[in-house]
């Protein structure tokens, strides 16, 4: 049936929290960690849901003609779609909430490889991390379908990837009330791939080839793993073009592991770097060739522009 790990169905008030859902499998094809329907509000908080499949929408959470569905302090990683909304697919009327969250490498065969939303009222993602996540046709991170009420702030969106249209973000017939202060997209690809019926409004970091901040992905967000809370997160690089780029209300709240964000400007995305990050990073200077000096020479490495950070792994 629905939810192959947990199933709320009609439910008045269901909270998760400090929770694993893992390989879990939806038979019938909704919900295959965690499956929604007709509940009236069911949170999810500090927990991880991975490595879940479903046969068609929502491979790690799947909420349909529900009230309110929250996602807080949660990595959703790892879970497939037949169809729709490898991490998250939220649809049917349902009203979503995601926040200081990170949604990491989910695949959709169809739409929707991080998020997929259809016929929603209300949708707010905020202070959260979509990336590396994949889908075959269209909207490798984000896919919004005939929607409206939606609100975007605060969210780094890159390094999603599909063979069709829209690379991080696709959009149809739907009405974004709010986007702020998000950054969207990495060098890999041109805005062109890298958007499908939405277009990033003046104030975004559109780090595409040709947008306005140019970056790789390895210089914007390190690699899924353990740096400090009760799930993994991707942390954002100190010198990257998400650091202190926001002017969020959420400044003033703890990011996904807890940390205060110590007020505005804050990072974008899920995590806030911190002192403690700080003390796991060391700024290494690269040779850098030039006509004076042979590329291994320690001068040059001095006054060379290159540099690589290194992060240290975090003790557990």
């Amino acid at each position: 049936g629905d939810g192959g790990g947990l199933l709320s169905e009609n439910s008045d008030f269901l909270f998760i929290r400090d929770s694993t859902v893992t390989e879990n499998l939806s038979f019938s094809g909704y919900g295959g960690g965690i499956g929604i329907n007709s509940s009236y509000t069911v949170g999810l908080f500090d927990s991880t849901v991975s490595n879940n499949y479903a046969y068609v929408f929502g491979g790690g959470i799947r909420a349909k003609n529900s009230r309110r569905v929250e996602v807080r302090a949660s990595t959703v990683v790892n879970n497939t779609a037949k169809q729709q909304g490898g991490g998250i697919s939220i649809n049917g009327g349902s009203e979503g909430l995601v926040v200081n969250s990170t949604v990491s490498a989910n695949t959709a065969n169809l739409s929707g490889g991080g998020i997929g939303i259809a016929g929603t009222n209300f949708l707010e993602i905020s202070n959260s991390t979509v990336t590396g996540n994949s889908a075959v046709f269209s909207g490798g991170g984000l896919r919004f379908a005939n929607s409206s009420n939606i609100r975007l702030r605060s969210n780094l969106v890159a390094g999603n990837r599909t063979t069709s249209d829209g690379e991080e973000v696709q959009s149809f017939g739907s009405v974004f009330d709010v986007i702020s202060e998000c950054l969207f997209g990495d060098s890999l690809n041109s805005s062109e791939d890298a958007f499908s019926g939405f277009l990033p409004p003046i104030g975004s970091v559109v780090a595409t080839s040709n947008g306005n901040n140019p970056t790789p992905l390895e210089d914007i967000i390190g690699p899924l793993r353990d740096n400090g809370g009760p799930t993994k997160t991707h942390l954002v690089k100190p010198m990257g073009p998400a650091r202190n780029a926001s002017t969020s209300f959420r400044c003033f709240e703890g990011d996904q592991r807890g940390i205060d964000r110590l007020g505005a400007p804050c990072d974008i995305g899920a995590t806030e770097f911190s002192e403690r990050d700080e003390s796991q990073t060391f700024v290494i200077p690269l040779p850098m060739a030039g006509p004076w000096c042979s590329i291994c020479d320690p001068i040059c490495s001095i006054i060379g522009a290159s540099a690589k950070i290194i992060q240290l792994p975090q003790e557990t």
